[in-house]
């Protein structure tokens, strides 16, 4: 039960993300449609910019968070394969560290952050904050790696107990299921590394570009 608390947690997170992510781009064509040579009309109102750029940063968090857990569980699953499913369920303690740790990061993140840049899209860094934000950006990805791979390597163990050891069939059961949940979750925090390689390479490609637009945060 736990796995599948952290997955509803994980996918929740996703299609409020993606939430997100749609309202930021029908925001922004908005603002293009009804451009009228004015600069200034092209970027977001400074409360809007905030509440999406920090609910969009505590849904990175999170995210990153959540990956963390699956592979944790996973890990003790693996390891305390014939007494695991019989312990206690962890959830409240979960739900506590997904929420309370992405607000702890976002708020030491973003302490000095000025939402009155320019800003044409919830997504770019508001001012005082790129190094903090570059930071965060390649821990995570470089956590996302090291979690995919560690995934791999309890797949890798999981057959090596089914092929070695000669477990009851009942753990010999548990170990097939470990197996099954492990190569769900190695799936699921795959795509979310795509994911994110695509959406990094976007935003480094949108921030560098020539267009005067996207210069300077806008």
């Amino acid at each position: 039960f736990k796995k599948k608390f952290l997955l509803l947690l994980y996918f929740f997170n996703c299609y409020v993300r993606g939430g997100f992510f749609i309202a930021n781009a029908s925001s922004f064509f908005y603002r293009v449609f009804i451009f009228n040579g004015t600069e200034q009309n092209l970027f977001m109102n400074p409360i809007i910019f905030q509440s999406f750029h920090l609910t969009f940063a505590f849904s990175q968090v999170m995210d990153a968070t959540i990956k963390g857990l699956l592979v944790f569980e996973r890990t003790v699953a693996t390891g305390r394969v014939e007494q695991y499913e019989a312990q206690k369920s962890a959830r409240g303690i979960y739900l506590m560290i997904v929420i309370l740790f992405p607000l702890s990061v976002v708020y030491v993140t973003y302490r000095t952050a000025d939402f009155n840049t320019p800003s044409c899209f919830a997504f770019f860094a508001p001012r005082n904050t790129e190094q903090s934000i570059n930071i965060l950006f390649i821990a995570s990805f470089v956590f996302a790696v090291l979690s995919f791979i560690m995934l791999r390597l309890l797949i890798l163990l999981n057959n090596k107990k089914l092929r070695i050891q000669n477990f009851r069939l009942t753990t010999r059961y548990q170990i097939r299921e470990n197996l099954t949940c492990t190569r769900l979750v190695s799936s699921v925090l795959l795509t979310g590394l795509v994911v994110t390689i695509f959406f990094g390479s976007t935003m480094t490609i949108l921030r560098s570009g020539k267009i005067q637009l996207f210069n300077d945060n806008r």
